[in-house]
């Protein structure tokens, strides 16, 4: 096995260490990607913080509400 240095592949991921085997940078990196802003119905969705997104919705059950 040959070290490879470390090369940058993508925004979250780099290549470093024995062949090119991948170690993510666990000390900058949430596993989250940025708030997508093209999500299906045209509302931000922030994977962090799931329920602030269905709070956005008129419909659904919400926190203060009991069955």
């Amino acid at each position: 096995m040959a070290w490879s240095g470390c090369q940058q592949i993508s925004s979250l991921f780099f290549v470093c260490g024995f062949d090119g085997i991948v170690k993510p940078d666990f000390a900058k990196e949430t596993g989250f990607r940025p708030p997508q802003k093209k999500f299906i119905d045209g509302v931000i969705y922030d994977g962090s913080q799931p329920n602030a997104y269905l709070k956005q919705f008129s419909i659904g059950l919400k926190s203060s509400d009991k069955l």
